[in-house]
């Protein structure tokens, strides 16, 4: 019987193929998992810390739409400016206004400049007439 000695370079190991290929294929694919990886960490990362600064310091709907009503221009700007208005009124009570708040402060920082944007606490007796005229 016959035997040939098997050199160790010539059996490619498992890692290895005859195939460049399919080397360069696996290589393509450890690298998008590791930067699938990545990118999950870092999600994973931003949301504990955003998480985290909401706990730490809470702002909530009502306090943000109390702001921008502070901030709005008074009420006898409408129609004074050549700025086109935005009359938005809310309530402390209604659930529709308080999940609006983050967009009516999304607004006024976007079109602050070319728009007037006027929040008004419907609530507040002062504004009942306002309140009473657009119902």
């Amino acid at each position: 019987m016959y035997c040939s000695r098997v050199d160790d370079e010539d059996t490619p190991t498992p890692s290895q193929s005859s195939t460049p290929k399919l080397d360069e294929l696996r290589a393509k694919l450890q690298m998008k998992r590791r930067q699938s990886w990545g990118y999950f960490a870092l999600g994973l990362t931003a949301s504990a810390s955003s998480y985290a600064l909401n706990i730490l310091n809470p702002e909530t709907e009502t306090q943000i739409l109390t702001s921008l009503t502070s901030s709005s221009p008074p009420i006898s700007s409408i129609g004074t400016t050549s700025k086109p208005t935005v009359l938005e009124f809310w309530a402390p009570w209604c659930e529709n206004c308080k999940a609006g708040a983050y967009n009516a402060r999304r607004m006024k920082e976007k079109y602050g400049g070319k728009v007037n944007v006027i929040l008004v606490d419907g609530d507040d007796r002062r504004n009942s007439w306002l309140v009473d005229r657009f119902r």
